[in-house]
C-alpha cells in the first residue's frame, strides 16, 4: 500500500526549489511580473488566492509559486472564468 511518501517527497523538493529563488518584493514588482496593475494583483490575492507572503510589513512573492498559481488558474476546473481569466486573457 502506498503511504503517500512519494507525494511528500515531491512537495519537499518543490519547496526547496521554489524558495531558492529570490522573492519579488512589493505589489508593484508582483504586478509588473504579470503585466497588470497593483489593484488587480491585490484583488487576485483577496479573491483568487494569489500566493503572497507577508514578512515584517513587506509583501513578498516567489516566481515559482506565482507561475504554478497561474498555470492552475489557466488549466484547472472552470478555467478562464471570473476576474483572473479576464485579466490573463
Amino acid at each position: 500500500m502506498d503511504s503517500g511518501r512519494g507525494v511528500l517527497d515531491h512537495q519537499a523538493a518543490y519547496h526547496q526549489t521554489a524558495f531558492r529563488q529570490d522573492p519579488m518584493e512589493g505589489w508593484k514588482t508582483i504586478a509588473a511580473y504579470f503585466r497588470r496593475g497593483t489593484r488587480t494583483v491585490q484583488m487576485w490575492e483577496e479573491q483568487c488566492g494569489l500566493p503572497v507572503h507577508r514578512f515584517q510589513g513587506r509583501v513578498l512573492a516567489y516566481p515559482a509559486e506565482l507561475d504554478e498559481w497561474r498555470r492552475g488558474r489557466e488549466s484547472g476546473p472552470g478555467a478562464r472564468t471570473g476576474a483572473v481569466a479576464s485579466a490573463l486573457g
